[in-house]
């Protein structure tokens, strides 16, 4: 199996809440999405609910 982002398999999203930045802080939610063959991830910031965000990201990309 192919690793990607943090150790994660490829092609797969993921979601979690986060703190972002080590001055001025942000807690917030962070999709990550990376697929075989792209070199790079997504990496979504939001305000949403991990589970909101997903909902939003399979509707606007329809990822279902």
């Amino acid at each position: 199996m192919q690793r990607g982002l943090g150790g994660f398999p490829h092609e797969r999203l993921h979601q979690d809440k986060v703190t972002c930045f080590k001055t001025n802080s942000l807690s917030c939610t962070l999709l990550a999405q990376w697929d075989s063959g792209y070199a790079d991830p997504w990496l979504i910031v939001t305000d949403l609910s991990p589970q909101q965000a997903q909902r939003k990201l399979v509707w606007y990309a329809r990822l279902d």
